[in-house]
């Protein structure tokens, strides 16, 4: 859970505010955000994806599902976990199948429009 939130706190550059020790104690603090990021990293029926969604300069929301536009600012993240077998909560698997990407507005929404107009039907 460490280098996840480690990734999260990289992110959004809280490293010289308050610190990646105390922004993990915010953060989990919140039973949405710990939840999502437990369903992340638990290897038996992992979530692949993770959107997080800074909050102000050094909180942020972690979310499961794709977030509702008005709950986007300027910019968010997306954690994606790209191995085919499953998860395995260590370091190297993390450095090889976690995909960190990051989102302006203007993709977020143009995302967004297309899965609830095309992709939602379909599913």
């Amino acid at each position: 859970m460490e280098w996840t939130i480690t990734k999260i706190a990289n992110g959004i550059n809280i490293r010289g505010k308050i610190g990646v020790d105390a922004f993990s104690k915010r953060l989990l603090a919140k039973d949405e955000n710990k939840d999502a990021v437990e369903s992340f990293l638990r290897p038996e029926n992992p979530c692949e994806v993770l959107y997080v969604i800074p909050q102000g300069q050094d909180m942020a929301d972690v979310l499961q599902t794709f977030p509702v536009l008005d709950k986007f600012k300027k910019k968010a993240f997306i954690l994606m976990n790209i191995s085919t077998q499953g998860l395995k909560v260590d370091k190297e698997f993390f450095k090889k199948n976690l995909m960190v990407v990051e989102l302006t507005r203007n993709i977020f929404e143009h995302l967004y429009q297309t899965f609830n107009e095309i992709m939602s039907p379909v599913m």
